[in-house]
């Protein structure tokens, strides 16, 4: 009798806000070409469709729950839509506007360090996510934060899986730090942006990994302190994203790279993007999957 098991598959869903919404459309196709995995990690966006897929294996569910929530009255509350991050507009208006915007957020970062309170951003996890423990998922899953007081990433596979979800997307300055097992957790992204190694930590013998970081765009005027140092952020977090990358067996990028994270409209764009990526993937993640059989075969023959 041959005991060889298939190899063991992870999933890897980055982070990116609104362009998470690509991870949908990559786990339909994997849904329906029957591509299984067996462990499932999420940083920020990726931790919460993760954690959907987690509660209820079915992207099409996930995907209408999605598309109910930006429907409903909790969305509008949350009030993105009129935030300052809105689309721009271009001439002297504009840029007067912009010059408010930037001074009305560095009066709040004096008085506190976040922009949207945590219980507002629960009461979208609420309509989202089912009430319950990570543990009890029926896929294996794992939430990646990042403890600022340590600086280390936090793997979460235990308890409220809301709350993992909260830290694991509690982006620097919009959402405060989330405190949990004695420590302070922010967004996975600054970290670990698209959770490859927590999926290997996980047990898994190949991952597929998804990455929806937005492009580094090639602009050479810079008009401020903040533009500069967002900037060199980005810079420092893409060079630690590809190094990370590296351990991946295939990797992932729907065209969402240019699309800022709070561009939520574009829900139905995203979702055929990483519908289109993950099919122009399926060659080399059947060929990953093949040849970790064969691997596993000859390391433990019958």
């Amino acid at each position: 009798m041959n005991f060889i098991s298939r190899p063991k598959i992870g999933l890897a869903l980055g982070g990116g806000g609104a362009r998470g919404f690509a991870h949908i459309g990559v786990l339909k196709v994997l849904h329906q070409e029957n591509i299984h995995f067996d462990v499932i990690s999420g940083t920020s966006a990726g931790s919460l469709i993760g954690a959907m897929y987690s509660q209820l294996p079915d992207p099409q569910t996930i995907e209408n729950r999605v598309k109910e929530f930006l429907a409903s009255e909790t969305y509008e509350k949350l009030g993105l839509r009129k935030t300052f991050f809105g689309k721009q507009n271009s001439g002297v208006f504009a840029h007067l506007i912009t010059h408010l915007k930037e001074t009305i957020v560095i009066n709040l970062a004096r008085s506190r360090n976040y922009l949207i309170p945590a219980d507002k951003f629960m009461t979208a996890l609420e309509y989202l996510l089912e009430d319950g423990f990570i543990q009890d998922g029926k896929v294996p899953f794992c939430a990646v934060a990042s403890d600022i007081i340590s600086g280390q990433d936090v793997y979460m596979m235990h308890g409220p899986i809301r709350s993992a979800v909260l830290a694991s997307s509690s982006i620097p300055g919009f959402l405060p730090p989330v405190e949990r097992d004695s420590r302070l957790l922010l967004d996975g992204a600054v970290t670990q942006k698209v959770p490859v190694q927590a999926a290997q930590m996980m047990g898994a013998d190949s991952v597929i990994a998804v990455d929806v970081s937005q492009e580094l765009t090639q602009g050479k005027e810079f008009d401020n302190i903040l533009e500069i140092i967002n900037r060199t952020s980005k810079i420092t977090s893409d060079q630690l994203t590809y190094y990370q990358m590296q351990a991946a067996d295939v990797v992932i990028r729907p065209g969402v790279g240019k699309f800022h994270w709070f561009e939520f409209d574009r829900v139905d764009q995203f979702i055929e993007a990483g519908e289109e990526a993950a099919r122009e993937a399926l060659p080399e993640i059947r060929k990953i999957i093949s040849r970790r059989y064969v691997m596993k075969k000859k390391l433990f023959p019958v």
